[in-house]
């Protein structure tokens, strides 16, 4: 199914619905080619288990980053610099005096076009970025795949540039599981031993400290938070090196049990941020406000573009951008 939802700027912004043959249903909208609807089959009917929503509007107005992919660099860049080869580029500072998933125009606020692959149960989604946007040198070519597999959501993502700029790419979900209410009840287990150390504008500083005997050790399978208390869970966790691939390094699961999320990445670690400031108001459902969703970001580590120890995240004519997710949502086996 596809339908418009209105225009913004002249551009046309649809929304697809992919449909699996397990009866799973995924709504993808060209406005920062988001997921704006996940639904799952329980025993009690379909569960909607991401934060989304459809009016343009408030989307635009707001900076919640529901379900976007985001880009050119994800997460926070600090002090709004970045370091390509020997020079110094000054990107948009849209956080303070950090740059926030890509500046305030980034590509989660742009149209992107969206083209339906009916055979493949896919929508393949487009952008171009001149050569400046948002500060960034070079023009990029960007284009991604959401593609439904029974209860699997894959993320493919290409791009490619014609002068040396950073990207760093992750989708922008929110997950509940339950379908309503805050996620401190769900249980989730991380396969990293560490995570990168933050200054007081949740910058990362370059180093990292292990999460034995902290608060972020998810190395075990564990609520989120107690009580009605939240986490303080905003942190980049690297993975361990020498886990089993083929074993997924990031579990989520329903407090009631019936759903269990399970996701795969090629980036070597992930954001996890359990929605603590998401601030009430915006239409959808679950309804948006404090923990009502966690956000389970895989990309390069954060501040790579600025601290290049941390990762090489620039890419030439010669070296394009390629990043694979996938995001299974079912029935605990």
């Amino acid at each position: 199914m596809r339908s418009t939802l209105g225009h913004i700027d002249g551009k046309a912004v649809d929304l697809v619905r992919l449909v699996s043959n397990t009866g799973v249903e995924v709504d993808v909208i060209g406005l920062g080619a988001a997921v704006v609807g996940w639904r799952v089959p329980t025993a009690t009917g379909l569960r909607s288990v991401v934060l989304g929503a459809t009016e343009l509007d408030r989307l635009t107005r707001r900076r919640e980053y529901l379900g976007c992919v985001v880009g050119r660099v994800a997460n926070r860049i600090p002090r709004g610099r970045v370091r390509v080869g020997a020079e110094w580029v000054t990107v948009d500072a849209n956080e303070g005096s950090s740059c926030l998933h890509g500046g305030r125009h980034g590509w989660s606020s742009q149209v992107w076009s969206l083209e339906v692959d009916r055979s493949k149960c896919a929508v393949h989604a487009s952008h171009v970025s001149p050569h400046g946007a948002m500060g960034f040198p070079g023009r990029v070519e960007v284009r991604l795949s959401w593609r439904l597999e029974d209860n699997t959501l894959h993320l493919d993502i290409g791009a490619t540039t014609d002068r040396p700029t950073p990207l760093a790419l992750t989708q922008h979900l929110y997950f509940n599981l339950d379908g309503q209410g805050t996620i401190l009840d769900h249980r989730l287990r991380v396969d990293a031993d560490r995570t990168l150390v933050l200054n007081e504008h949740q910058c990362p500083t370059g180093a990292w400290t292990p999460v034995s005997g902290t608060s972020r050790d998810y190395r075990v399978l564990r609520h989120i938070g107690l009580s009605g208390k939240g986490s303080a869970l905003d942190h980049y966790f690297g993975f361990r090196p020498e886990r089993d691939p083929r074993r997924a390094p990031v579990v989520l699961r329903a407090s009631d049990g019936a759903l269990e999320l399970a996701l795969w990445t090629d980036r070597p670690g992930v954001q996890i941020y359990d929605g603590a400031g998401l601030a009430e108001g915006v239409p959808g459902w679950p309804q948006v406000g404090p923990w009502s969703g966690i956000c389970i970001e895989d990309h390069d580590p954060p501040g790579a573009a600025a601290l290049p120890h941390l990762g090489d995240v620039i890419y030439t004519p010669d070296r394009a951008y390629r990043h694979q997710c996938r995001i299974r949502i079912g029935t605990v086996s």
